[in-house]
């Protein structure tokens, strides 16, 4: 089994040799998802403090690798692991449920901001409903259980496409391995959900110390929210 470079898998994009511009586009984008709301070029420009064509070049290239999603009127919608579209992947508080792009976000995101959530989740191979428990950023397995977390191993052209795909959450390691069978063995990696939540700490360490506060814990409405 093939271990990926996977420390931040948006880098692994086409994103090679790209302005800071990028980097603060994709926080300013998660920041303001991550408080309920769709966010444009003017408002990324105003949060980053950035001229407005260094943010709307930013947006192109996150956008080309698929590492942010856009609505019809160009409004950032997903970014950086969350999505305002519904998904099987769903971080999951009192307040507000948040969707993601693939299990690894829904684990990791959770986990770098050090929050009390549940995550929501299916097994691919028997489409069993999956939750976790996530407190103070520790993710607490079900009793007499063993999730195990697949990360692809592919090379990635697309975050979505080609990552998030397949980043997906497993009953356990027997569930994961019939996947990969049926699956023609895919390069990857298995891990625990401590390794995940490793990961998610790493991967989105840069958000999880932005200056100003970002309380998920937030009441504020967000439309694109369900239930998985």
């Amino acid at each position: 089994m093939t271990q990926p470079n996977t420390d931040d898998p948006e880098r692994l994009a086409p994103l090679a040799g790209a302005d800071p511009a990028v980097g603060a586009v994709r926080r300013e984008a998660f920041a303001a998802l991550i408080a309920g709301a769709p966010v444009d070029a003017d408002e990324l420009a105003r949060a980053a403090d950035l001229p407005r064509a260094n943010v709307e070049h930013a947006i192109a290239q996150l956008h080309a690798g698929g590492a942010l999603e856009l609505d019809p009127d160009g409004r950032v919608t997903g970014a950086h692991g969350l999505t305002h579209r519904q998904t099987q992947h769903a971080i999951v508080t009192p307040q507000r449920t948040w969707h993601t792009w693939c299990a690894l976000d829904a684990v990791g995101i959770p986990a770098a901001l050090g929050v009390d959530a549940e995550v929501h989740t299916r097994c691919p191979t028997c489409d069993g409903a999956i939750v976790i428990e996530i407190r103070s950023g520790t993710a607490i397995a079900p009793h007499d259980t063993e999730p195990m977390l697949w990360l692809p191993g592919t090379p990635c052209a697309h975050v979505m496409n080609d990552f998030c795909a397949a980043a997906n959450l497993f009953c356990n390691r027997e569930h994961l391995e019939v996947w990969r069978a049926r699956a023609a063995n895919p390069p990857g990696a298995a891990v625990t959900l401590t390794q995940a939540e490793d990961q998610g700490r790493r991967v989105w360490a840069e958000v999880s110390m932005l200056e100003r506060g970002i309380d998920p814990s937030s009441p504020e409405s967000d439309e694109g929210d369900s239930s998985p």
